[in-house]
C-alpha cells in the first residue's frame, strides 16, 4: 500500500497567471498535508513564481525521448500532472504511456473557441501531430466545469471513453475573511484585475462603460499588466474615457487592498476556464459582472452578479449595479461569500485531486 506518492507537475509557466496560480495553490495544500512530494518541470525560459511550494527542475521540452526516460527513472513519479496545454511538454504523454505512468491533464480553459482560433494554423498542426492523441492517452482529464467538459469532448472527439476520463474539479480561492465596504461611499468602484491581453477584451469593457455613462458617481479601475503593444493601445483609450483609472500590476496584500476598496468585480473575457480574479472578488463579498465566456453562470442564478453577453447588456449591468440600494448590495455581498465557501475551496479541490492521484497510483502498483 502506497502512503506517500510522488507527483510530477509539468507546466509552461510563461503561459499565463491563472494556470500557474492554480498549480501553485494545489501544490501549497499538498505540501501542508505531507502526503505528496511534488516537483514541477518548467522550460528553461520560465520565470519561477515566489509562492510555489515545490522543487523546480529546469527542462527543455525539445530533449530526446531517451533523455526524458532518464529523468522519469530518476524522479520515479507515481503520477504526472500537466497544467495547461499548447506546450511541447504534451509530447511526453506518449513516453509516459510507454512506461506505464498515469497522466492527469488540466486544460485550464485553453480549449475555448477564442483560444483555439488564436494562431489557428499552428494549433491545428500541433493538435494533429501531438496534443489530441496525448489527451486521448491521458488517464484523467481535469475540467473546471461542465462547459469545459463539452469543449474537451468537441476537441478530442465525443465518445464514452473521453467522457469517462473527465472529472470536474472547480478552481478555488484561499480562505479570505469578507472585506468590509461602505456601499454608500462614492465613487462606486468597479474593478478589473488581471492580465491585459486581447483575450480579456478590455476595449469591450471600456465601450460598455462609456455607454453606461455613470462616471459622475462611479469609477472603473483597471489593475494588471500584459502585452506591451496592447497595453499602450489601451492607455490611449483609457485617457480618452471619463471615470477610468489604470493602476498597474498588483499582487499579494496590495491586491487584497485594491479588492477591499472596490464594490464590484468585472471581467469581459472572450474565454476563461474559471477566472480566479472574480472568485477572489466574490470571496471578499464583491458581486461581479462577467461575459458568458467566463463560465460563471451562477452569478445570475445565485443572485451574486450579472452575466452580460453584449456591450449594451454589460452597460446595463453597470447601471443596475450602481443603482442598488445598500440593502440590496448587502444581500448580494453576503450571498457571494457563502457561494464561494460552498463551491470554491482549495482544500476541497486539492482533496479531490489527491484522491485521484492515490487511486491512479494504486492501480499502477497493482498492474
Amino acid at each position: 500500500m502506497i502512503n506517500v506518492i510522488n507527483i510530477l507537475n509539468i507546466a509552461d509557466l510563461e503561459k499565463g497567471f491563472g494556470t500557474t496560480a492554480a498549480a501553485n495553490n494545489l501544490n501549497k495544500y499538498f505540501t501542508q498535508v505531507n502526503l505528496l512530494k511534488t516537483f514541477t518541470i518548467k522550460p528553461l525560459y520560465g520565470k519561477e513564481p515566489e509562492l510555489l511550494k515545490a522543487e523546480y527542475l529546469n527542462c527543455n521540452f525539445t530533449r530526446s525521448k531517451n533523455s526524458f526516460k532518464q529523468i522519469f527513472n530518476q524522479l520515479r513519479p507515481d503520477v504526472v500532472h500537466f497544467h495547461g496545454i499548447w506546450h511541447l511538454g504534451m509530447r511526453l504523454v506518449n513516453i509516459l504511456s510507454e512506461i506505464n505512468i498515469p497522466v492527469v491533464v488540466s486544460p485550464h480553459g485553453m480549449l475555448q473557441t477564442f483560444t483555439l482560433n488564436h494562431k489557428y494554423f499552428r494549433k491545428y498542426l500541433f493538435s494533429l501531430i501531438i496534443q489530441r492523441e496525448a489527451m486521448r492517452k491521458s488517464s484523467v482529464i481535469h475540467v473546471l466545469n461542465k462547459e469545459e467538459e463539452k469543449f474537451v469532448e468537441e476537441y478530442v472527439g465525443m465518445n464514452s471513453s473521453i467522457r469517462s476520463k473527465c472529472v470536474v474539479i472547480s478552481n478555488g480561492v484561499d480562505s479570505i475573511p469578507p472585506l468590509p465596504t461602505n456601499f454608500n461611499s462614492r465613487p462606486i468602484k468597479f474593478l478589473f484585475c488581471g492580465q491585459i491581453i486581447q483575450r480579456k477584451r478590455l476595449e469591450f469593457l471600456i465601450d460598455a462603460w462609456k455607454i453606461a455613462d455613470i462616471h459622475i458617481n462611479a469609477k472603473l479601475v483597471i489593475a494588471g499588466t500584459g502585452e506591451d503593444k496592447y497595453v499602450q493601445k489601451l492607455m490611449k483609450k483609457i485617457k480618452n474615457t471619463l471615470g477610468v483609472e489604470y493602476i498597474g500590476f498588483v499582487s499579494g496584500h496590495e491586491r487584497l487592498k485594491v479588492i477591499a476598496e472596490s464594490h464590484f468585480g468585472v471581467l469581459s473575457s472572450a474565454g476563461e476556464g474559471q477566472p480566479l480574479a472574480l472568485l477572489e472578488s466574490l470571496s471578499c463579498g464583491r458581486p461581479c459582472i462577467a461575459t458568458p465566456e467566463c463560465c460563471l453562470k451562477s452569478l445570475q442564478s445565485e443572485n451574486i452578479g450579472w452575466v452580460a453577453e453584449s456591450i449594451d447588456q454589460f452597460a446595463d449591468a453597470f447601471k443596475n449595479a450602481a443603482k442598488l440600494s445598500m440593502e440590496e448590495y448587502s444581500i448580494k455581498s453576503q450571498l457571494s461569500v457563502k457561494y464561494i465557501q460552498k463551491n470554491h475551496s482549495w482544500i476541497n479541490a486539492s482533496t479531490t485531486l489527491q484522491n485521484i492521484y492515490f487511486s491512479l497510483a494504486h492501480k499502477r502498483e497493482q498492474s
